[in-house]
């Protein structure tokens, strides 16, 4: 079982990811060909939060909408919304390549993007030295 805390709106939200939240998804989003990969990321970070709160027989205290109108609110580009996104996402394809092994070269490239993202900072920062 895979899973992340992520922070939005100033709560804390814990996601799990794996074949329930996956099943979760792809019923409610209807992706074409059932292809979990289709889903944009903010609703795939509803999902698994809500399948969280499934597992533990409670009701879900954020929708989907709710997570747009935080985007809206702080911009795509802020850092909350990017840590939150970046966060999810290295462990959803950290998933997904148990249940897609053939794209294990692919989902390691995505993963290392994202961590050489973290490593550069919004001031032009990489590993305490400015670059140019």
């Amino acid at each position: 079982m895979n899973k992340v805390n992520l922070t939005i709106n100033g709560k804390k939200y814990e996601a799990h990811v794996g074949i329930g939240f996956m099943e979760l998804a792809i019923k409610a989003e209807k992706p074409d060909d059932s292809n979990i990969m289709n889903i944009s990321t903010f609703p795939l970070m509803y999902h698994a939060i809500s399948y969280a709160f499934l597992r533990k027989e409670k009701e879900c205290p954020i929708t989907k909408y709710d997570i747009y109108d935080w985007v809206d609110e702080k911009g795509l580009q802020s850092a909350e919304v990017e840590k939150a996104k970046d966060d999810f996402m290295k462990v959803f394809l950290e998933s997904m390549k148990t249940h897609m092994p053939d794209a294990s070269k692919g989902i390691d490239e995505a993963i290392n993007a994202l961590d050489k993202k973290k490593k550069v900072s919004k001031s032009g920062k990489k590993n305490g030295k400015k670059t140019s």
